[in-house]
């Protein structure tokens, strides 16, 4: 079977994303409850990093659904920003809250809180999309 570019690209988008969401999994750990080390979590937060490497793929697509199959990751328009923003604050907030409720995980002190939800993973999604943009542009041009 042959990939098209664009089948490329996809698979390109998820793998640097899924690298990028790994290293913030593996660095925000020590702010959940019962963290001990690095080797008791990673494969935790190895699988959290799917869900986090679709969501990014998603808003790539979504991007690019919204340029009309032309987005390059050149600069992000203010609106495509807001856009990414408001769905990864929603979805950050939806998965908290209720992973939280039950019981699925929990915060230690050192997390720092915006009402019940974590900081960290409140801006997650956000930054991490943002992030694997950019490193995908540095790729591309190279």
């Amino acid at each position: 079977m042959r990939f098209n570019n664009s089948k490329r690209l996809l698979i390109k988008v998820f793998v640097v994303a899924f690298i990028v969401n790994l290293i913030w999994e593996n660095v925000q750990a020590p702010l959940y409850a019962g963290y001990s080390n690095v080797g008791q979590h990673f494969w935790i937060c190895f699988w959290a990093t799917f869900f986090d490497a679709l969501f990014v793929t998603l808003m790539y697509g979504l991007i690019n659904l919204l340029r009309k199959g032309r987005y390059n990751f050149s600069k992000l328009k203010l609106i495509e920003v807001s856009l990414i923003l408001v769905i990864s604050l929603i979805t950050a907030i939806v998965i908290e809250s209720r992973a939280l409720s039950e019981g699925r995980w929990a915060y230690n002190q050192c997390m720092p809180l915006v009402y019940i939800i974590g900081v960290t993973p409140l801006i997650q999604l956000f930054i991490t999309t943002l992030l694997s943009f950019k490193v995908i542009k540095v790729f591309i041009k190279k």
